[in-house]
């Protein structure tokens, strides 16, 4: 189910750079992908579930875009070329 990238799971998003981002979330696992072609995932972030509470497990980076920061927030940065 495609969400508003602002507020999914009790995390938020910080985008100073690259507005056209979406979160899909399945059962454990959110993705952050680039709407420009709905395709490019940025960010997979795992989790393990239980109850209410989401623990991360693992995340996986394809570009240097988003960082992980803090508990429950996603930093999307700029890119240095």
């Amino acid at each position: 189910m495609d969400k508003e990238l602002h507020y999914i799971k009790g995390w938020t998003i910080e985008d100073y750079s690259i507005p056209k981002l979406k979160m899909v979330e399945d059962d454990d696992t959110i993705y952050i992908t680039d709407t420009q072609d709905n395709t490019s995932i940025v960010c997979e972030i795992s989790f393990d579930r239980t109850d209410d509470d989401y623990r991360i497990v693992d995340i996986n980076h394809y570009t240097d875009l988003v960082k992980v920061i803090g508990d429950n927030r996603i930093k999307v940065i700029e890119i240095n070329d």
